[in-house]
């Protein structure tokens, strides 16, 4: 059966958007995105849902993403989220484990760490078929030929290409590289590769679970800093009685964040990354396509004249249209605005569309669990006004919910580079593998 005009309200795990359907039923719908408006067939109907799929795109999202990465978007089952922009992939996925752990009592997620969804997958699963190389098709075992995979390293693309000349029937493998960049596969006669860790080697095969997870503590006292580490021992000897916790410093005063406005295109934050990378003089770079943050990190900070010109050109050349802010200087209100008895997922889906249009918010989110509504704002826009805008727009959409306004903190008194702190303080980094 043929609906039209079907708004899609979420996003859920598995690819799928989520729309209402005129008799009240949930329908879920393969690459619909959040806020777009759809003609859908329903292919599957069961009692309390159903399923549907794409007739025709009347309007398109703001959150969809227009440029995919990859023209297998919607098609393959391997990314699921690919024709979603990556920062809202990166809440959805919050949203999902935070469903998945709502029954934990004290449950809450304290950081997100992301990077660019571009070549970071070093270990996968490849098939091949007739000397093509591919994956399956979404939600079936119909083979879905590529010539290449943006997510997966090129070294492993390249790898499996040699491999599928002599390939005649269907087959599939597995492969991995290290971080010297030498890949294996699982029919290849070595059995395991080396892996070079601040912990010594390590050998895996690749077939092996292998994840390196790294986060950062920010800390006020050397003291507050071993109680930390302590804590975090216990923690992973708990679970991990062999692995070995070491620590790193980091130089703050050798760093610099820059914004860069208006960053849209994945691909482009992965080249803009490297290349500044290269550069002579920096130590590291990394682009937060989130956040849109390139933080960047001088072997010396008198030279940072010299890279910031220099960072500005490529900018130019790739993304001529985005704007490099020094973090220091963005001037941002961050307000949180308390919902209490917020009911309905739905209606805080709308509240956030309609918020995130007013005039002076940049940026606004509603967290249905914790029942918060997240904004930044700019700083010249009248507080009282738009306070009143957002009451409106919550009573005519939730007329019960109590709407709390709290204290808003700006992130222009916030030093991203801490510059104002002594030369040569220090943030612990804490570095945990985990090989199973």
């Amino acid at each position: 059966m043929l609906y039209k005009n079907i708004e899609i309200i979420d996003n859920a795990y598995g690819g799928y958007g989520v729309g209402v359907l005129p008799d009240g039923k949930k329908v879920f719908v393969p690459f619909a995105v959040k806020y777009d408006l759809l003609d859908i067939e329903v292919v599957e109907d069961k009692r309390s849902y159903s399923f549907g799929r794409i007739i025709n795109l009347v309007k398109g999202s703001e959150k969809r993403e227009n440029t995919p990465y990859c023209p297998h978007i919607g098609v393959c089952g391997g990314c699921l989220f690919g024709n979603i922009k990556y920062s809202e992939q990166i809440n959805i996925k919050k949203d999902i484990l935070r469903y998945n752990f709502k029954d934990i009592k004290y449950f809450k997620i304290d950081k997100i760490f992301t990077d660019s969804p571009l070549r970071y997958r070093i270990k996968c699963n490849i098939k091949f078929k007739d000397k093509k190389l591919g994956f399956y098709k979404f939600n079936s075992n119909d083979f879905v030929p590529v010539e290449d995979c943006p997510v997966i390293s090129k070294n492993i693309v390249e790898y499996a290409r040699k491999l599928k000349e002599n390939l005649d029937d269907f087959s599939e493998m597995d492969f991995i590289e290290n971080n010297e960049n030498y890949v294996l596969s699982s029919v290849d006669e070595e059995k395991y590769i080396n892996y070079e860790t601040v912990f010594g080697e390590v050998f895996v095969s690749p077939t092996t679970f292998f994840q390196g997870n790294r986060f950062t503590l920010e800390i006020e006292s050397e003291q507050e800093y071993k109680n930390i580490l302590q804590q975090v021992k216990t923690i992973v000897h708990k679970h991990e009685p062999d692995v070995v916790v070491k620590e790193k410093s980091v130089n703050k005063s050798n760093k610099k964040v820059l914004i860069l406005e208006g960053l849209d295109c994945a691909n482009c934050a992965a080249k803009i990354e490297a290349q500044t990378q290269s550069l002579e003089g920096v130590n590291s770079a990394t682009v937060d396509f989130v956040t849109k943050k390139l933080t960047i990190e001088a072997v010396d900070k008198k030279e940072f004249g010299k890279i910031l010109g220099e960072v500005t050109s490529i900018v130019n050349k790739l993304e001529p249209d985005v704007k490099i802010v020094d973090a220091e200087k963005k001037k941002v209100n961050k307000s949180i605005v308390m919902l209490e008895g917020l009911g309905c997922a739905n209606c805080a889906a709308k509240m956030e569309k309609e918020i995130s249009g007013l005039e002076g918010v940049e940026f606004a989110a509603v967290d249905f669990v914790s029942k918060k509504l997240t904004m930044e704002i700019s700083p010249k826009v009248n507080r009282t006004e738009l306070n009143e805008k957002i009451e409106g727009i919550v009573k005519k959409i939730e007329p019960d919910v109590k709407i709390v306004f709290e204290k808003d903190t700006s992130k222009a008194n916030i030093k991203e580079n801490n510059e104002e702190e002594e030369e040569g303080v220090n943030k612990k980094e804490i570095i945990r593998l985990v090989v199973g």
